[in-house]
């Protein structure tokens, strides 16, 4: 793809439909997931396990102004949503039911439009129409909104018990948590920074050991298996208490280290943030302050409780392969050719030569 996103594109469109949605990624379009609901009783999805990035929209969820009831709240779950212009966008009326949508165990990290010399960065994590409609419980929140330094702007219109400004100050009172998803290798697919094709080439939204989302999930509302289909593992010193061993975000940091003769290369910063942990803390990356630090090396933090060093995973042997025996193959011994057949020559008759018979000469008879 080249030039801008279609601003008409949507890749997945759902109205009035209860269908489970997982292990999806949704990339470059004006919106990757609208939601439509309307009527009474309207049926609602659920988003689990999916990666929505560099989208203008990543979610938008509209009831038309006419959706009187829901059979239950549309559910965002275990969902690593990151670079798009607006994370996830809530557009309902004064009177819709006030459980609208419930976002629980996601990341929502680097959502704000790519900034230019002439326009400044803009956009939110989850933004709504009317405040009550929507609840954020258990995700993690990165380098979003306006300020990359200032959680406080990162959402908007929010309500429900949910402050953005409090996440300056550490994990809030719904187990919200601040600091650096710590991505493998976060490319931001969207033309006017990295590109699609990068993203192909290079993009894992997968998680490291300094991620702030390790072990940080209601593990009551998480899928039992991660977007590759792996089981949840319990890291050692991380988490918090009643959450785990679940990692908030659609992938699950499984604890194997990097096989010292393949290492991954992961870059120090990128557009989404750098490579080290906030927690908590502001937007900027860096050493923890006041709680638990989340660096592979594990340490002390200052001014807060002192902790192990996070154990790490003794590397398996790398093993190698035998090599098979290179079977012989059987000596097939041509059989001689036999000589050829000649035919015997036959010689041609040999022909006598014609003799000639005498010419007689005519008896003359004389009469006396």
């Amino acid at each position: 793809m080249s030039g801008a996103i279609d601003p008409n594109s949507v890749a997945l469109s759902i109205t009035n439909s209860s269908i489970i949605v997982d292990r999806i990624y949704t990339i470059t379009s004006n919106v990757g997931i609208q939601i439509n609901t309307s009527g009474n009783s309207a049926p609602t999805p659920s988003i689990s396990n999916s990666v929505i990035v560099g989208n203008n929209n990543g979610v938008t969820v509209s009831d038309g102004g006419n959706t009187e009831s829901l059979l239950r709240p549309i559910v965002l779950n275990n969902n690593t949503i990151a670079f798009n212009n607006n994370g996830v966008m809530v557009n309902v009326a004064a009177g819709s039911p006030v459980d609208f949508v419930q976002i629980i165990n996601s990341i929502l990290s680097g959502n704000a439009s790519v900034p230019t010399l002439s326009t400044p960065r803009s956009g939110y994590a989850v933004s709504s129409t009317t405040a009550d409609r929507v609840t954020l419980r258990f995700n993690n929140f990165f380098n979003n909104g306006a300020s990359a330094t200032n959680y406080a702007d990162d959402t908007n219109n929010i309500g429900n018990g949910f402050d953005p400004a409090a996440l300056n100050n550490g994990r809030d009172a719904l187990g919200n948590v601040p600091g650096d998803p710590a991505f493998v290798f976060p490319i931001d697919p969207r033309p006017e920074a990295e590109g699609p094709l990068r993203f192909f080439v290079d993009g894992n939204y997968g998680i490291r050991i300094q991620s702030a989302a390790i072990d940080a999930a209601e593990n009551a509302s998480a899928p039992t298996l991660d977007f590759l289909y792996r089981s949840r593992v319990t890291i050692p010193g991380r988490g918090y208490p009643g959450t785990g061993p679940a990692d908030i975000g659609a992938f699950e940091y499984n604890g194997t280290p990097t096989n010292p003769s393949f290492p991954i290369i992961v870059p120090t910063a990128s557009s989404g943030g750098g490579s080290t942990s906030t927690q908590p803390g502001g937007n900027t990356g860096g050493t923890t302050t006041g709680g638990t630090t989340g660096g592979t090396t594990g340490g002390t933090t200052t001014g807060g409780t002192t902790t192990n060093p996070v154990p790490q995973p003794t590397a398996k042997p790398v093993p190698q392969p035998v090599a098979k025996p290179v079977p012989r193959r059987p000596v097939v011994r041509k059989p001689l050719p036999k000589p050829p057949v000649r035919k015997p020559v036959v010689t041609a008759p040999v022909r006598r030569p014609v003799v000639a018979a005498p010419v007689r000469r005519p008896v003359v008879v004389v009469k006396k």
